[in-house]
């Protein structure tokens, strides 16, 4: 047997293979060539193993294999820089050498020795660990924020594949998966500019900025990283950030993500809100949701898309999912539909990737790895406005204006979205300046969009004579947001024809004019006005953006309710993360100023009866100016009432909670009343924040959620936390607690939330209180000695 000519190249192809996923997945380049050379030098000692090489080979090219040496890789970093009690390497040989076998004698009908083999993959793993792992710098090593709840992660990931049944390869699902992907990029490959018409995608897109919070820093994490910490993940952010626009870059350019063998991958793009539509009354699987999304996306046929084609690759662990827009969902149904989505994934081979996006205010996470995006910043703009200059949608020559106009716009957090900034690109080039706030805005771009552009464009097939009574009027978009309350939802053109011909019917000559008036008004939006647009389903329509859609209900509720209390109700049933509380506030003070006096002081007088109205109020005021709002907001918040305290779910907030009381003319104390009446939960939050000794502890799905709502309490105290100007305030009082102290405060926060959960972590809380002093003292010096937490960027 000529051992040297089969088995060497088999051996160098496997550990280069390998090195190079590792190190891409770790985001590191490297150079194919050298590393071939690298590894050939280190060959020679193993051409005495005798197996049968293209059976080997053939398992090792598998991609639940490589999948299985990566985690494992990822795994021993991760022990590595945890200074964890290593999981058993002699377990990982001899489970993959009992699947190769396995394998080898299903596929190949053959017979192989189990200690040659059990060597042979002793030799690659020393290989990799001996040549590659050791030269990954440390801080790469030790990426995820939670060390243990990672390695925890990889262990199930690392059983699932090498314990997981042998898949029989079914060539007609594997191209119907190119086939699927090669369509998903033609759908994808153009894209709507607000106002401008469909492009290709990357003529304009312009990257959005992700960061995640680690220990209270913003670590800056490049979007091909995203999946590099878990393979569950959340995407959050606020409306028009550009979220949707991402899901469609992943779809287009998966293939660059770090992740392991992503030519292997079915990509599916699931549109949450469509999940009640596909629904309907019926029980309703994910693996069914997945499927439709998957045929409405691209029109396949479900001979070739059905369940077991979708369960072909979920069991292998070879799907990538996007799910989009989970605070679109109906509010009453979000919450268990994201439970339901994340049962059903880890239910299933763990090495499937998901991506849930969501706006960030009011979400509830439930996913282990969280990424914010970022507003816009100016490089952003300017990037923006030289591809739209490309486009010949933008005047150079203007660039350097808009940009001078926006800087403020940016301070004020009044440009942070592309949205925002592609609705003020419009605006200007009709414009030359820029509007001052959020209602003007919209009120100027709408009226562009919809009316200005279109009239001065000759030749139109549009009578603009017979709709300018129905296109002119507030009122009716105003009622197809009454329709498509409450959360945007598609609207048939039956019924927006029905609402619409009853207000107009006395403004023309007969019925049939109204109705043909309103047809025609219909018609020319959904190919004109990125205003109402058509939905994929036939005869159905919506707003362009939900934001378009909350600007033009709060009209319509402000006009249509006199009193304050119907308005208020009507407010409940929105999200917190909804924009229709501030644009409410902001078209009460612009048009009503009377009514906006007495609702925000009704609801001042709200939260003193009921503390369950402070999130509402703290949204309503967030636009305030008033001085005496300003103030009456500062003492509520600063007295022995301690409102803060009872805050629960709905916490993402902080920021705005903040920003209200830096307006006070007492926001010079803020320091000093937060450490008088929050010393303790600040003091909590700042443990919690800077060195997260909460998920030493959060092992099993019920911690998890408890580390979530922990977390969630913090966040109420973050902004104030994370200001250099009061950090070292809180810090300063963290350190001098004792022993005693420390754990009286740190678990009076934390306890009550574990017996919420489940009565029997009181005996975890008597453990934690053995470790809590010392793991935070031992996490503090690390973070000192290193002055601050690596801040990693990858392109």
């Amino acid at each position: 047997m000529v051992v040297e000519n089969i088995i060497v190249p088999a051996l160098i192809n496997i550990t280069c293979a390998f090195g190079y996923d590792i190190l891409k997945g770790l985001g590191r380049k490297i150079d194919k060539l050298r590393l071939e050379d690298e590894v050939k030098g280190l060959i020679e000692d193993f051409v005495h193993l005798e197996i049968e090489s293209s059976a080997i080979t053939s398992f090792f090219n598998e991609y639940s294999t490589r999948v299985a040496f990566l985690n494992y890789f990822y795994y021993k970093s991760y022990r590595e820089a945890s200074k964890k009690k290593e999981y058993s390497k002699q377990g990982f040989i001899e489970a993959t050498a009992s699947k190769a076998q396995e394998y080898i004698q299903r596929f190949y009908n053959k017979q192989i020795d189990g200690t040659e083999l059990k060597k042979y993959i002793r030799c690659i793993l020393n290989l990799i660990e001996s040549k590659l792992i050791k030269d990954i710098p440390k801080e790469l090593m030790g990426l995820a924020y939670t060390n243990s709840l990672m390695i925890e992660n990889l262990e199930e990931k690392i059983m699932d594949l090498i314990t997981i049944d042998l898949q029989d390869k079914k060539e007609e699902y594997e191209k119907t998966r190119l086939e699927c992907i090669n369509m998903l990029k033609k759908v994808n490959n153009k894209s709507q500019i607000y106002g401008k018409g469909k492009f290709d995608f990357y003529q304009f897109y312009v990257f959005p900025k992700f960061t995640q919070n680690i220990k209270g820093t913003k670590v800056v994490i490049g979007w091909k990283d995203v999946f590099i910490s878990a393979n569950m993940i959340s995407i959050i952010g606020g409306p028009g950030f550009g979220k949707s626009l991402f899901m469609q870059n992943i779809i287009n350019r998966f293939e660059e993500l770090n992740i392991i063998a992503p030519d292997q991958i079915l990509p599916i793009y699931c549109n949450l809100k469509d999940y009640e539509k596909f629904a309907g009354t019926k029980a309703y699987s994910i693996c069914e949701f997945l499927r439709d999304s998957l045929i409405d996306a691209i029109g396949i046929g479900k001979d070739k898309v059905n369940e077991k084609f979708i369960q072909y690759f979920l069991e292998a662990g070879r799907t990538l999912i996007l799910f989009d827009a989970l605070d679109e969902v109906a509010e009453d149904l979000r919450e268990k539909l994201h439970e339901k989505i994340v049962m059903f994934i880890q239910q299933m081979n763990l090495n499937n990737k998901v991506c849930i996006t969501a706006r960030d205010r009011g979400f509830i996470p439930v996913t282990d790895i969280i990424y914010n995006v970022q507003p816009v910043d100016l490089e952003q703009v300017k990037e923006y406005l030289h591809n739209m200059s490309k486009l010949g949608q933008f005047d150079e020559d203007d660039i350097e204006n808009f940009a001078e106009q926006s800087t403020e716009l940016i301070k004020q957090n009044f440009l942070s979205s592309f949205l925002i900034l592609s609705l003020l690109v419009n605006i200007f080039n009709a414009e030359l300046e820029l509007p001052e706030n959020k209602i003007e805005l919209y009120d100027k771009c709408i009226n562009y969009i919809g009316k200005k552009r279109e009239i001065q464009v000759k030749r139109l097939p549009y009578n603009f004579g017979l709709i300018g009574k129905i296109l002119d009027s507030d009122t009716t978009f105003e009622k197809i947001a009454e329709l498509a309350k409450y959360n945007n939802k598609q609207v048939d053109k039956k019924s927006i024809v029905h609402k619409l011909s009853t207000i107009f019917e006395r403004s023309y000559h007969s019925n049939n004019e109204t109705i043909g008036a309103v047809n025609e008004f219909i018609r020319f939006c959904g190919d004109r006005t990125e205003l109402i647009v058509p939905t994929n389903e036939e005869e159905y329509f919506k707003f362009y953006h939900r934001s378009f859609f909350e600007y033009y209900y709060g009209k319509h509720l402000i006009k249509s309710n006199n009193r304050i209390s119907d308005i208020i109700d009507e407010l409940k049933k929105f999200g917190y993360d909804s924009e229709i509380y501030d644009i409410v506030s902001a078209l009460l003070k612009k048009d009503y100023y009377e009514k906006y006096i007495e609702i925000i002081h009704y609801i001042f007088d709200l939260v003193k009866k009921d503390e369950e109205y402070f999130i509402l109020l703290t949204l309503m005021v967030q636009i305030s100016d008033e001085p005496y709002y300003i103030e009456e907001y500062y003492k509520l918040i600063f007295n022995d009432n301690e409102i803060l305290s009872g805050i629960g779910r709905e916490t993402r907030i902080s920021e705005i909670i903040y920003s209200i009381l830096k307006k006070s003319k007492n926001a010079k104390l803020i320091g000093n009343n937060f450490m008088t009446y929050y010393k303790k939960e600040c003091i909590a939050a700042y443990v919690y924040i800077f060195t997260n000794i909460y998920s030493k502890n959060a092992t099993d799905i019920n911690k998890k959620q408890l580390r979530y709502k922990v977390a969630n309490l913090s966040s109420v105290f973050a902004c104030f936390i994370r200001d250099e100007q009061y950090k070292a305030l809180v810090e300063d009082v963290v350190l001098s607690l004792n022993k005693e102290q420390f754990n009286s405060i740190v678990l009076e926060y934390a306890t009550p939330i574990y017996r919420h959960i489940r009565e029997e972590d009181v005996e975890e809380d008597d453990k934690m209180k053995e470790t809590l002093y010392d793991t935070f003292h031992s996490r503090f010096k690390e973070i000192k000695k290193r002055g601050k937490v690596e801040k990693r960027e990858i392109s």
